[in-house]
């Protein structure tokens, strides 16, 4: 008989948990309050963070890795090129960039950011030459698959290529780009309909039952009766795991809550060719913790306003809230109603953060200043988990991935899992899908000590040759459907994809 498996939140880590067990042959049931998948990302994550030069301090670096690694696999699975927005190009790539002010401090000098980029380098050459060993492909084939080399994984900027910027003393170009989220919604989809995953949406999951060595999963007055539970619901994982019976938990979760915003900006019409050059970026300044970003996500044209984001990664700008998590004892639920109607987005706006977050944006992009129109703010959690240079999960530089669950039960068979970032969803999902094969007695994903992916150095490379999500086909009509229910234009869409 099929192993029965049930997964609670159907954002990236959850959707690509069911997509991948599902076609290992587990008979998965995929949950989740919101109507569809990936309800929790819509604009907000739009950048691919593949390259690891803001993570550039010794204690940080690890994160960095990841970031690649998660990359990386993200693009053995799907198809990468799918996702990518024209926004950057080799004329006009990502800019990671040190403020004056940083110089300064000596928080950042630029010699120790250079050296961090040739250090995220090697760790990328080694992926990729070893991803193409296994693989027997040739550069080009790495190349068309990963979209970069280690040739041009990155490129120190002259000071020309940052004159249209202020308080930038250096910085380099990266490889990342931005990322097409109704593309990735709708591959996703694709996905879940090859290998024969349905999303019970609007599912609200009430209580989680041990009977004998089952699992009841109750949602309503129906439960459904699984082998084991994967819990993917991010910041509501400590509501889902009071909400037990019959079992208890082995608690690994600490780490710090933080609820970030993310203000968009319009940009009006113009037919000043240089502002458009200048608006048409993805820039991350760094200045310690409070630098700025600003990204564009569509470009204004003479005819046609545009739109981008800006982010200010300190308590004065886009940190909104924390909480810092200890066990399971925690008091973190009175916190998730409040942040809850922020994520929904309700209209609570908190219009000073987002008028510092601009203002802090004008510093380094001038080209803002009377001009950008602040749209609206986006609210989302992350959870960082507690490591040795973490402190907590509060040094927010510090995001990485946890090799085991963060909670599970004392049979092992109702685990817990969060990803960072969203670059490492597919990553984190396949650490949850690699544990629930070893738990089941299933041929678990290869290892590998040198060019393994993540933590557990799982060897993609080999494993990937399970799937065939490259040659899947999205349905245009459901990118349309996702960008207008998440307010993202229309314009971002490719109908020839």
């Amino acid at each position: 008989m099929k192993r029965t498996i049930a997964i609670i939140g159907a954002g990236s880590v959850g959707s690509n948990a069911a997509i991948f067990l599902a076609k290992l042959g587990f008979d998965v049931s995929l949950f989740d309050y919101q109507s569809d998948i990936l309800e929790g990302s819509p604009m907000v994550s739009f950048i691919n963070h593949g390259d690891g030069f803001e993570y550039y301090k010794n204690g940080h670096q690890a994160t960095g890795k990841f970031c690649i690694d998660g990359s990386m696999v993200k693009g053995l699975i799907y198809p990468l090129n799918k996702f990518r927005t024209n926004i950057v190009s080799e004329e006009n790539p990502i800019r990671f960039l040190v403020s004056e002010q940083s110089k300064k401090n000596r928080d950042t000098p630029l010699t120790q950011f250079y050296n961090n980029a040739e250090l995220m380098k090697k760790h990328f050459s080694l992926q990729y030459e070893s991803v193409k060993k296994i693989k027997h492909w040739s550069d080009s084939e790495a190349k068309s698959v990963f979209l970069r080399s280690p040739e041009t994984f990155y490129k120190i900027l002259r000071t020309d290529e940052f004159e249209d910027l202020t308080n930038i003393v250096g910085g380099c170009s990266g490889s990342s780009f931005g990322i097409n989220m109704p593309h990735y919604f709708a591959y996703l989809k694709a996905a879940m309909r090859h290998v024969g995953v349905t999303l019970n949406a609007s599912s609200q999951v009430e209580c989680i039952e041990k009977q004998g060595s089952k699992y009841l999963v109750h949602v309503g007055r129906k439960f459904v009766k699984t082998d084991m539970v994967i819990v993917a619901a991010n910041h509501n994982i400590p509501i889902i795991a009071a909400n037990r019976k019959n079992f208890e938990l082995v608690d690994k979760m600490q780490g710090t809550y933080y609820l970030n915003s993310m203000t968009f900006l319009e940009l009006p019409e113009t037919s000043d060719d240089e502002k458009i050059k200048a608006l048409k970026h993805i820039n991350f300044t760094l200045q310690g913790d409070n630098g700025c970003m600003y990204a564009c996500i569509v470009p204004p044209t003479k005819k046609d306003k545009g739109i981008a984001a800006i982010y200010f990664p300190s308590e004065l700008g886009s940190q909104e809230d924390n909480f810092i998590y200890r066990s399971s004892s925690s008091t973190f639920k009175w916190k998730i109603p409040s942040w809850q109607g922020l994520i929904n987005n309700d209209g609570n706006n908190k219009e000073e953060g987002a008028q510092r977050t601009f203002e802090q944006a004008c510093i380094f992009y001038p080209f803002l200043k009377d001009y950008a129109i602040i749209k609206n703010t986006k609210y989302r959690p992350v959870f960082n988990i507690n490591s040795k240079d973490s402190e907590m999960g509060k040094d927010r530089r510090v995001r990485e991935i946890n090799g085991n669950p963060l909670m599970l039960s004392e049979d092992g068979c109702v685990t817990m899992w969060t990803s960072p970032k969203w670059t490492n969803a597919e990553l984190v999902a396949l650490i949850a899908t690699d544990y629930v094969c070893k738990h089941t007695g299933i041929k678990s994903i290869p290892k590998l000590e040198n060019g393994g992916f993540g933590p557990t150095r799982l060897d993609i490379a080999t494993f990937s040759e399970n799937f065939n999500f490259q040659g899947l086909h999205m349905d245009i009509e459901e990118a349309l459907q996702y960008s207008r229910k998440q307010g993202i234009s229309e314009k971002v869409i490719n109908p020839n994809y």
